[in-house]
């Protein structure tokens, strides 16, 4: 795989671009560098020497802080542990198909709703979602004060006859 391009995460904030560029010039002639807030994007002239600041450098210690050095991802290309392929189709439909995965059921409204009360007060709205996942698709969770959670989700038998899973 040939790149040019290095993503350079876990920098300190204080960092600068000086530090970034002597840190970076030690594998070969630095084209561009692009740093922000914690990470930086460094362009090598030659693809050879931007593999080896990826060998070199991830893990390695710069300013007390251990360093992500990887190829930065090419422009348009999913990001790493992003796939878009359906979980209840069985198949690569998605990652065939030039359509967009298909949409969230966050904001579904259904007339499936649950009221569940004394709960812990420490209960939050995702330990409710968990809870309720083995209901059906989740699509609202809100915990109130007083230990009472209200849900809604769509249930496993209407996925079933629709034809998921």
């Amino acid at each position: 795989m040939m790149y040019t391009r290095v993503y350079i995460g876990k920098l300190p904030r204080d960092c600068t671009e000086r530090e970034v560029q002597k840190l970076a010039r030690e594998f070969g002639p630095v084209r561009d560098i692009r740093l922000l807030s914690g990470f930086a994007f460094v362009e090598f002239e030659d693809d050879r020497d931007a593999r080896d600041c990826v060998k070199s450098l991830d893990g390695d210690k710069f300013l007390g802080e251990r360093l992500i050095v990887e190829p930065a991802r090419q422009q348009g290309a999913p990001m790493r542990g992003r796939d878009y392929s359906p979980r209840r189709r069985g198949s690569d439909h998605w990652r065939r198909s030039s359509r967009s995965p298909p949409p969230r059921l966050r904001s579904v409204r259904t007339n499936y709703r649950v009221l569940v009360s004394n709960l812990p007060p420490r209960t939050s709205w995702q330990d409710l979602k968990d809870l309720m996942r083995k209901a059906g698709e989740v699509t609202y969770t809100d915990m109130g004060r007083d230990g009472v959670g209200y849900g809604q989700y769509i249930p496993l038998s209407i996925f079933a006859a629709a034809g998921f899973q």
